[in-house]
């Protein structure tokens, strides 16, 4: 989940009461047992992989201090706050919708400051130091950094607890936006704690960036998401913005989270045995050059692509893909003599549709022709 989550349309109003004012208090009595020292081991890097500087019209940012390969750790950290999952809360039907928003805020500044004061003074200290681009909009000053700096906590498990939550992590929130960033980051459960890794390979001192709003769409939206954090971003992608928003948009039209299974490549190869053994993994190198050159390793439609081509050639490079949920373990997969490949679910269901398989040739990879991606012709035989 990206940053913006706070302000995400997934917030539901709910109306206030002392039901709600218990949940908000208690949310942070609930995580002072992780927070405590020394009861959770929690991974790290065993050098060190970066620093924090200034960044040219940015702020603070990371740099990495050495050179990096795609899959490793970067950092390893608990988070300094958490908290569930801002929402709209309503006070008075007679207010107006700008009253209302300002006494939500209001009511999250309170209920921030109970959770702030308990934290150690050294906690809190890193967390008031943190940016807030919301400092002239009516929030309050834990509000705004916490409105600027939180992530999205996911697959958080509390039993009986059907919340949203966010989090602020004290190196992890100084990064800074990309819309071809280096970096994605995942929530680890049992050492409660945030890990970041790179997704292709860094050169040392290069800045370390994750990605604000989600990458998949256009420049305009990019653009238009960015504005609550006071961000105008001039990276590579939007000043190629043309060619860029077609390689885009032909990447999110393959995003799994986006595309129905029963639209996807997959299915329609399974499903026609007349398409040639090469259709599917041509389709598949095609959004892996598309990716490649936007830098979207990131995207679950990278770690998606590699997954279904499940060939020897790209086997090694799946198991890189730490920071996706759906890492998996492919060391069986690599010889394809093995029961593993042979039992591949995809790879089965094919032969017995098409069960003479035919030698793999390369065919040209799509390319940006007047903004427009255009595809190569794959042709049965």
């Amino acid at each position: 989940m990206k940053r913006g989550f706070l302000n995400s349309s997934k917030a539901k109003a709910r109306p206030l009461g002392p039901a709600l004012q218990s949940k908000l208090i208690g949310a942070a009595a609930e995580f002072d047992v992780p927070f405590r020292k020394g009861q959770i081991a929690v991974g790290a890097p065993t050098t060190p992989t970066f620093r924090m500087a200034p960044s040219p019209g940015k702020g603070m940012g990371l740099f990495s201090t050495r050179a990096l390969k795609m899959g490793d750790l970067i950092l390893s950290e608990r988070p300094l706050f958490v908290t569930v999952t801002r929402s709209k809360l309503i006070a008075s039907l007679d207010f107006t919708e700008e009253q209302q928003k300002q006494h939500s805020r209001n009511e999250w500044e309170r209920h921030y400051e109970l959770c702030v004061n308990r934290m150690q003074p050294a906690d809190k200290a890193a967390l008031m130091a943190l940016a807030n681009c919301n400092e002239n909009d009516g929030f309050g000053s834990i509000d705004g950094i916490v409105a600027t700096n939180a992530f999205g906590l996911e697959d958080l498990g509390l039993p009986g607890r059907e919340e949203e939550y966010i989090a602020v992590g004290k190196d992890l929130s100084r990064l800074n936006d990309n819309c071809s960033c280096n970096t994605s980051h995942r929530f680890d459960t049992p050492s409660f704690s945030y890990q970041l890794f790179a997704v292709h390979d860094i050169a040392a001192g290069e800045e370390l960036t994750t990605g604000y709003t989600y990458l998949d769409c256009s420049t305009a939206e990019r653009h238009q998401k960015l504005k609550p954090f006071k961000v105008v971003c001039t990276c590579a992608a939007c000043t190629d913005r043309v060619a860029s928003d077609a390689r885009r948009a032909s990447i999110a039209l393959c995003n799994p989270g986006e595309r129905p299974f029963s639209e996807s490549f997959a299915r329609v190869w399974l499903l026609d045995p007349t398409l040639p053994d090469d259709w599917l993994p041509f389709k598949c190198e095609a959004q892996l050059a598309l990716i490649a050159r936007e830098s979207l390793e990131h995207l679950p439609m990278h770690c998606e692509a590699v997954t279904t081509l499940m060939e020897a050639e790209w086997a090694a490079k799946l198991d890189t893909f730490v920071w996706e949920k759906r890492h998996m373990n492919v060391k069986a997969l690599l010889d394809p003599a093995s029961p593993a490949y042979e039992a591949h679910p995809l790879w089965r269901k094919r032969q017995k549709s098409c069960p003479v398989s035919k030698p793999r040739k390369r065919v040209p990879l799509p390319e940006v022709v007047e903004g427009k991606i255009v595809y190569p012709t794959v042709r049965s035989k």
